[in-house]
């Protein structure tokens, strides 16, 4: 198996100098296959668990074979397929579900994947890293222990009501990610013999919230975290995102032509301020000394305003169209700053990508206005045409907040549940700059923000490392962090170059001290014929991408690197 042959080459390259050189010993390790099945019922006792739980136990244990990869699934070696519970305190809350693939060929290391929206199932082995290059090998076939769980409940992905259970919820702010680190730690040394030699994380959307949630609350735990377009800002997010749905349930609701009027309008006013006319405003931010980053386009909405201010046709926007417009584009203010320090959403902001795929029509609006009066309990997002994000943001207020199923969310007014949205914010949004601890046992932290994200604000994840260099000095920061801005692309990395190798880039600084420069290049890949469309420069904090004015736009070589602030 070629995958098996590359490690006993790389045993016996690593095996000359492990006397010497301690920080290189990372040999892969063969375990008899055999034993896989020997961990079904295996338990974890309550002490081996930095949460309060009832322990863990294995409830299937089985050996899965080597299979080479396909279109849709990535290659993997020979695996101990692990599936367990972790048992909660409280008889009435769910127990954490959750999954470890431990290869018969070990490196010593293990990486924990993140989840997504209000999580609720295992994510998948072959979906987990699909940000990174397609011909780049995935942590399974490195020879890496990987795990994942549901977060302590189960159902679709938009279900709010798991809250109604305060264990439960805790489980979800950051209780389940402690619990299966260490659920998934002391399980690999039952079948190894050892704790893994280097923990790393990686995770997307709320995985990449609950990547920045593991480096502020469980610091000594990971070596490394990888971590893209986070919901960090989780309260303020989804408060915000209630006040959209109630902009698209008075009116503000509009069909696809209207968004592709407005991105039009939008891309014929800034596509060229970074000197290339190609569908992508490269030059997507701008530092304000007051209120931090925001969309450097300056692009009004107003200007397509409908001069009766009422819905004339697909020509034009109605008030009340505006009104959604402005209330994603524009900060949202709430009355009280939030426990976190947030002071509510900062805002998308003029992208320009607005009528991409996976973009307005799908996150933020929907195929139809929202339902008045609201069903009760869970919507069925797909009945009712649902936008994604402002749904999250109704089971938010619904669940989370009011704590009732049958509460109308629409204009919801947050200073009589003041008290219980601080708690929330306490527990929940992960926006802490103090990160000192991770830092200073050496963890790194690579970061990374699509500009045209639709789901959730770039300029989250981008003011967040504004205030670690406001706090810690670019010196220190350098030291321990990255942040990489894919321009043009959506939440999920489409529609423009976004993949790129960051496993390799962090292993490499974490085990052999070898920092990852400060723009990469990345590409969109064909995932079947594995060869590059096109790339780009995937610039650091406070550069963008500028077309040198001549050369192939689908090359990377074709731009450079360049403040923001030209």
């Amino acid at each position: 198996m070629r995958f098996r042959k590359r490690l006993l080459v790389g045993a016996v390259i690593v095996g000359v100098v492990a006397l010497s050189s301690p920080r290189l010993c990372a040999v892969a390790a063969t375990i008899d296959p055999q034993s896989c099945s020997s961990l079904t019922g295996v338990k974890i006792d309550v002490g081996k668990i930095g949460r309060p739980t009832r322990g863990a136990v294995v409830t299937s244990a089985s050996l899965v074979a080597a299979r080479s990869r396909t279109d849709k699934l990535v290659a993997t070696p020979e695996y101990c397929k692990i599936q367990g519970i972790i048992n909660p305190v409280d008889p009435q809350a769910p127990p954490i579900k959750f999954e470890i693939h431990m290869p018969t060929d070990w490196n010593h290391r293990s990486i924990h994947f993140g989840g997504g929206a209000f999580n609720g199932s295992v994510p998948a082995e072959e979906s987990a890293t699909n940000r990174e290059r397609p011909d780049s090998a995935r942590p399974i076939e490195r020879g890496y222990v990987t795990f994942a769980s549901d977060s302590g409940h189960s159902g679709v992905s938009y279900d709010g009501s798991f809250a109604l259970n305060s264990e439960a919820l805790l489980n979800f702010a950051y209780e389940a990610l402690k619990k299966t680190k260490d659920t998934a730690s002391e399980i690999t040394k039952r079948y190894y013999g050892e704790y893994p030699r280097y923990s790393y994380f990686y995770g997307a959307s709320e995985g990449g919230r609950e990547g920045y949630t593991v480096t502020q609350r469980f610091p000594k735990d990971y070596n490394g975290v990888i971590a893209f377009d986070p919901i960090i800002d989780l309260m303020g997010s989804h408060i915000h995102d209630n006040a959209t749905l109630s902009t698209l349930a008075k009116g503000g609701w509009m069909n696809k032509n209207k968004i592709a009027l407005i991105t039009k309008s939008t891309l014929d006013l800034c596509d060229e301020l970074d000197g290339l006319k190609d569908g992508i405003i490269s030059k997507y931010g701008i530092l304000d000394p007051v209120s931090g980053w925001k969309a450097a386009c300056p692009h009004d909405a107003a200007r397509l305003r409908c001069p009766s201010g009422k819905d004339e046709g697909d020509w034009c926007l109605s008030d009340a169209q505006l009104a959604t417009v402005n209330m994603l584009r524009n900060p949202f203010v709430l009355p009280f700053k939030l426990a976190s320090g947030s002071p509510g959403y900062v805002g998308f902001g003029a992208t320009g990508g607005e009528s991409n795929p996976m973009s307005w029509e799908t996150a933020q609006i929907g195929s139809q206005p929202p339902p008045v009066p609201q069903p009760t309990g869970v919507w069925d997002m797909n009945k009712y045409g649902a936008p994604t994000v402002p749904s999250f943001g109704h089971n938010n207020v619904r669940f989370l907040i009011a704590q009732d199923p049958k509460f109308q969310t629409y204009d919801f007014n947050p200073v009589p549940y003041r008290d219980r949205i601080q708690y929330l914010s306490s527990i929940l949004d992960s926006i802490n700059s103090d990160i000192s601890e991770f830092m200073n046992h050496g963890g790194k932290l690579i970061l990374r923000e699509d500009s045209c994200d639709q789901f959730r604000s770039p300029f989250l994840g981008i003011n967040y490392y504004k205030s670690l260099l406001d706090k810690f000095g670019e010196k220190k920061v350098d030291g321990s962090v990255r942040l990489f801005v894919a321009v043009g692309a959506n939440h999920f990395g489409q529609s423009a170059p976004s993949q790129a190798d960051l496993i390799s880039l962090m292993e490499n600084w974490v085990e052999k001290g070898t920092a990852p420069p400060k723009n990469i290049v990345a590409v969109d890949m064909d995932p079947k014929e594995l060869k590059v469309r096109s790339s780009r420069p995937m610039c650091g904090y406070g550069l963008y991408p500028r077309y040198n004015g001549k050369g192939d736009p689908k090359e990377a070589s074709s731009f450079t690197c360049t403040p923001l602030s030209r």
